[in-house]
């Protein structure tokens, strides 16, 4: 879909809309992991996505994996998973259910991590107070960042390389940049998504550095 160019974006093109189901496509063959993880990790693909509610997997397989495996990706990287769809046997029984503004995110041998979704930060409770009583009150005083937002991945990635005593940029804007293998392999995917009329990649051009 075409969305006029805010301030900042190139006026020489236009761009498509960045979906979620754009960015789970692109991860699925490049790696959830990002490109700072990357120079210290193997890719980490998506194999399994849980869904709440009926779905069409033909559709959903389509747009979050089958649309991007006509990539050619660099000989020598990791070839990406065909993740599956299962339906979560739970139904919401009340509207405050359906418009709930909590998520989960869940790593295998992590923790679950409760997201406060409008502030995209999780909800870190003092384990001696009780959860009802917290959340009638000031909830902002229990927020922290993600374990799972770019600030946090790029603590992770600086020390990794500390106890490694691996070299490493001191900004996340120059560790993006400089990971030419992950570069090369999400290139290639959002090439072969604009030769497919998918549109070009959006860029933001105001992201925070670190």
């Amino acid at each position: 879909a075409e969305w006029p160019l805010r301030p900042g974006y190139s006026e020489e093109k236009s761009h498509c809309v960045v979906s979620p189901s754009d960015k789970l496509a692109v991860r699925q063959v490049s790696g959830v992991q990002g490109s700072i993880l990357f120079s210290v990790s193997s890719p980490v693909y998506i194999s399994h996505y849980f869904i709440n509610r009926s779905f069409n997997e033909p559709a959903i397989s389509r747009a979050l994996n089958l649309r991007v495996k006509g990539a050619k990706i660099p000989s020598g990287k990791d070839a990406p998973v065909q993740p599956q769809f299962t339906k979560v046997a739970w139904k919401a029984t009340r509207i405050a259910e359906k418009r709930t503004k909590w998520g989960l995110i869940w790593a295998k041998n992590h923790e679950v991590e409760i997201l406060y979704t409008p502030q995209g930060k999780q909800f870190h409770k003092d384990k001696q107070e009780d959860v009802e009583t917290a959340l009638q009150g000031d909830l902002t005083q229990y927020f922290a960042p993600s374990e799972y937002c770019t600030k946090a991945l790029f603590t992770a990635y600086v020390n990794v390389c500390k106890k490694t005593k691996k070299a490493y940029p001191q900004k996340y804007s120059v560790s993006k940049s400089a990971n030419t293998r992950y570069r090369q392999v999400k290139t290639s995917v959002l090439s072969h998504l604009k030769d497919s009329g998918f549109g070009d990649w959006s860029v933001n051009p105001c992201k925070p550095d670190y």
